[in-house]
């Protein structure tokens, strides 16, 4: 079946990266902006990272969802940082890669497919830090009335999709597992913002959801019969990344920042 594009119907606390890789995922952002921080010394690539931080070092660290937003800020750790912090909030990896083109953002954390995309568009946007969350970030959310309970029940489904993020991966595992492929199914491109929506509206069956927009989605369409597959093995491997543009870890400034 054929891919439609829709995108136009539908309206842990940040610390040391050197010491642990899951402290990254608290790194949050609100509003987008171009980055504040004045340019320190650039460091040479054998030079060692500063461990002072200089008086108004800001960092823009873009966000998805404000997921970790609100983590940083309920858990107070977002008060102790020896910087300070500006929030940019996007939808999905692809966004994310747009502001450090543009110049907007400094830092943001993604999942494992946008540094691919990076690397092959000749973006230099190295990893800084990499961590594991659980296998079973992902689920697929059903429509109300869908019928879908495994996945041998997505043939013939519409499947929204968003390229170049994590869930156009969760969506082609997903398949494989009822040894399924893209051609068994339509999958409808959108914008990971509008999953949600499409799934109420009708306009797809079923769409890769995580939180918090599963447990929203789920307690939105109790009621009408919206659904999902929790727990299927080996759609992902939960992996997320750290990542800045090669100006951000060559600036003396935001890379004591990133350290700490």
């Amino acid at each position: 079946m054929e891919s439609r594009d829709m995108s136009a119907v539908l309206p842990v606390p940040f610390s040391r990266v050197l010491v642990g890789l899951a402290c990254a995922a608290a790194l949050v952002v609100t509003g987008c902006s171009q980055s504040a921080t004045a340019a320190g010394p650039t460091l040479a690539p054998d030079a060692e990272i500063p461990t002072e931080i200089p008086a108004g070092t800001t960092l823009v660290v873009a966000d998805q969802s404000e997921a970790q937003q609100y983590s940083l800020r309920a858990s107070g750790e977002l008060d102790a940082l020896p910087f300070d912090v500006e929030f940019a909030n996007f939808t999905g990896g692809p966004e994310v890669l747009e502001s450090f083109r543009a110049g907007a953002t400094d830092v943001g954390i993604v999942g494992d497919v946008p540094p691919i995309h990076a690397a092959a568009s000749g973006q230099d946007v190295p990893i800084v830090a990499a961590f594991q969350k659980s296998k079973h970030t992902y689920s697929l959310a059903t429509a109300p009335g869908a019928d879908v309970r495994t996945p041998d029940d997505l043939r013939g489904k519409r499947i929204a999709y968003a390229e170049g993020t994590a869930q156009q991966v969760v969506v082609l595992r997903s398949l494989g597992l009822a040894g399924l492929g893209p051609s068994d199914v339509e999958l409808v491109r959108l914008r990971l913002g509008e999953f949600s929506d499409a799934l109420v509206a009708g306009q797809v069956d079923v769409a890769p959801l995580a939180e918090p927009r599963l447990t929203r989605y789920l307690d939105d369409t109790a009621a009408a019969g919206g659904s999902a597959i929790h727990d299927l093995d080996g759609i992902s491997e939960g992996l997320s990344y750290l990542y800045a543009p090669r100006r951000t870890v060559e600036d003396a400034h935001t890379a004591a920042a990133l350290r700490e």
